[in-house]
């Protein structure tokens, strides 16, 4: 099945979850730290005014733009504007631990208001999901100070795959007791971002 043909179908469902090829996920390791970052870090004046700077990089018609951190995963909502109509998307992207200090994050659910329209316009979902890449790294950037590296991934034989990101745990937690940690899992939770560091074997 090609990449347009799995677009054509997520246009045409009432909401489509992207196949995914099987990862080879390594064992987990039992976490020594748990980090868990509440929601409410990213919904302070500060990192809002961030934001707010941030976005004026991205397209003018991409609006009404936040995230949601969920048990099922990270759910993103915005609005794409194209000419004289506005498309609502809803968006989940599960976190997945892939190895030492990296995750992916796999489009999980893909939802769009006026699904016909939007096809007769052939709108490049490409960009939309790059668009969707940078709106979530600004996100992340600006909370965590560059502690996590996420990489835009595009077209490969998992359709599903959106990003791939390193985390710098010096960066994360800059103590000298940490200074042997890496990343062992990542989840979200309801209104959580869950980071789980293992000492290395």
């Amino acid at each position: 099945m090609t990449t347009k043909t799995i677009w054509l179908l997520c246009l045409l469902s009432p909401a489509c979850t992207l196949p995914r090829a099987r990862a080879e996920v390594p064992a987990p390791l039992r976490p020594d730290l748990v980090l868990r970052l509440n929601q409410e870090l990213f919904e302070t004046q500060g990192v809002q005014e961030a934001l707010d700077a941030g976005k004026r990089r991205l397209d003018p018609g991409f609006h009404d733009a936040f995230l949601d951190f969920r048990n099922d995963g990270i759910h993103l909502k915005f609005t794409q504007s194209l000419l004289w109509k506005e498309f609502e998307f809803d968006i989940i992207l599960r976190l997945l631990w892939t190895g030492r200090n990296t995750f992916e994050a796999h489009l999980q659910k893909f939802d769009v208001s006026g699904k016909l329209l939007l096809f007769h316009f052939k709108v490049d979902l490409k960009t939309l999901k790059a668009q969707l890449f940078q709106f979530f790294k600004l996100n992340i950037q600006v909370v965590l100070l560059d502690a996590i590296d996420l990489k835009y991934v595009g077209n490969t034989a998992d359709q599903s795959l959106v990003f791939r990101g390193t985390v710098n745990v010096g960066k994360l937690v800059p103590l000298p007791a940490a200074a042997d940690l890496d990343l062992s899992g990542i989840q979200t939770q309801d209104r959580l971002l869950v980071l789980e560091l293992a000492r290395r074997p």
